[in-house]
C-alpha cells in the first residue's frame, strides 16, 4: 500500500458546522456550512483560501462515498436513552472488551468509568476511501456508546432513564481481513492530529478529510519525504 503524506490543512471559521460536499476537476474543495437556523451557505477552497460561493455547486467530480464492503460496520440496535431493564439494553448493544472501554475513555477523555460503558448502540459509516480496493479502507464512522448512569435522571418530558449514549466520531483504517476493534484508536491519522473526523473522499491521488473545523489533505506517494 502506498504512503499517504500530509499536503495541507485548511482552517475553517468556528461559527458554523460543515459538511464535505466534494471536489472539482481542478482539485477545488466544496463545503456546506450550517449556522443555527439560517439557510446553508457554501464554501470553495482553491489556492489555499476558503471563499464563499452563492449556490450549491452543480458539478462535483469527486464526492464522499460509502462502499458496500464497509456497510458491515453499520449497526443500529438500542434506543439512545431509556431504562436498561425495559429496553433490554445489554442484549441489543455490541459489547466491548475491558481494553476497548478503557481505550475509549482515554482516547476521548470521557468522564465515565469502564463499568458504566454498556456497549455500542449505533455504528454508522459516514464515508470511506478505498486505499486498496475491496481490501483496505479509511472509514469515517459515527458511534453512539451506551453507558449506565450512577443515578437515574428525568428528561425534558419527565421520562425516567438510567442509561444514555455518547456520540463519537472516529477515523480508522479498516482491513477487511481483520476484525476491527476500538483498542487501537489513534489521535493521529498518517502523522496528523485528527480530533473530529466527519467525512472523507478521494480526489485523484489525494485523500481529503473534514475534521471538525479543519480540512486535511494527504497525497499518496511511494514514500513520504520525497518530492
Amino acid at each position: 500500500m502506498m504512503s499517504y503524506c500530509w499536503k495541507n490543512t485548511y482552517i475553517l471559521q468556528q461559527m458554523s458546522h460543515y459538511a464535505l460536499l466534494g471536489a472539482g476537476e481542478q482539485g477545488e474543495i466544496y463545503l456546506e456550512a450550517f449556522n443555527n437556523d439560517d439557510d446553508p451557505t457554501y464554501l470553495k477552497i482553491i489556492k489555499d483560501t476558503p471563499v464563499p460561493i452563492t449556490e450549491h455547486p452543480r458539478q462535483l467530480t469527486y464526492t464522499p462515498t460509502r462502499s458496500p464492503q464497509t456497510k458491515l460496520l453499520n449497526y443500529r440496535g438500542a434506543r439512545w436513552r431509556g431504562i436498561q431493564a425495559t429496553e433490554r439494553i445489554r442484549d441489543t448493544v455490541i459489547p466491548l472488551t475491558i481494553s476497548e472501554k478503557m481505550h475509549l475513555i482515554s482516547h476521548f477523555q470521557l468522564k465515565i468509568s469502564p463499568p458504566q460503558i454498556i456497549g455500542i448502540a449505533e455504528s454508522y459509516v459516514l464515508s470511506d476511501v478505498a486505499l486498496i480496493p475491496d481490501q483496505v479502507y479509511l472509514v469515517c464512522r459515527r458511534l453512539r456508546i451506551a453507558y449506565g448512569l450512577i443515578q437515574p435522571k428525568t428528561d425534558d418530558t419527565n421520562q425516567l432513564y438510567d442509561y444514555d449514549t455518547i456520540l463519537l466520531h472516529i477515523a480508522q483504517i479498516y482491513d477487511l481481513a481483520d476484525d476491527l476493534t476500538l483498542e487501537h484508536l489513534d489521535n493521529r491519522l498518517w502523522d496528523i492530529p485528527v480530533l473530529n473526523p466527519l467525512d472523507c473522499l478521494r480526489y485523484q491521488n489525494n485523500v481529503i478529510l473534514l475534521d471538525g473545523y479543519q480540512v486535511h489533505i494527504w497525497e499518496g506517494k511511494a514514500t513520504c519525504g520525497t518530492g
